[in-house]
């Protein structure tokens, strides 16, 4: 029992610590509510870029977040192993220039409030998921999601509230 209440106060303690280099190191373009991370989280904010994180959210093992323009995301949102949120896509358009060399197109993401994404759901530049929606694992969202919404590979349906 003891272990196990020395082994929890460390991991909050390191989350803490995680935080606060976070809010630190990217204080001038972000606001970060009281967040939980995992092993492996990856945040990068450009200069020009900014990023909106809401309280009480959880990123699990892998998650990853760039923001190049803008990246909102809302109150008590879970995120399971390995989510991408990405606000901008390679620009392909010269045939006789190299892709890396032809930079980005940026357009916003907002994710609202409650949202729980699956592991390995990737989050593409312009994505709109409304409220209370459900992401299920491995899919590619790109579009707009309304409030109160499942979203799997195969279907898109209104959650039935009991």
């Amino acid at each position: 029992m003891l272990i196990q209440l020395m082994i929890r106060f460390f991991y909050k303690i390191r989350n803490i610590i995680k935080m606060s280099i976070y809010r630190s190191a990217f204080s001038h373009n972000a606001k970060i509510g009281n967040t939980f991370i995992r092993n492996n989280f990856y945040l990068r904010v450009s200069k020009e870029g900014k990023l909106s994180i809401g309280q009480g959210c959880f990123f699990n093992n892998g998650c990853s977040i760039v923001a190049l323009k803008y990246i909102s995301i809302g109150d008590n949102c879970i995120f399971g192993e390995n989510v991408k949120i990405y606000d901008h896509n390679h620009v392909f358009s010269h045939k006789n220039i190299l892709i890396k060399k032809q930079g980005f197109k940026c357009k916003g993401i907002e994710i609202g409030n409650n949202v729980w994404c699956g592991t390995n759901v990737v989050i593409l530049a312009g994505a709109r998921i409304g409220n209370n929606c459900v992401i299920g694992a491995g899919c590619v969202v790109k579009g707009n999601i309304p409030d109160d919404t499942i979203y799997t590979i195969n279907s898109i349906h209104k959650i039935q509230y009991k």
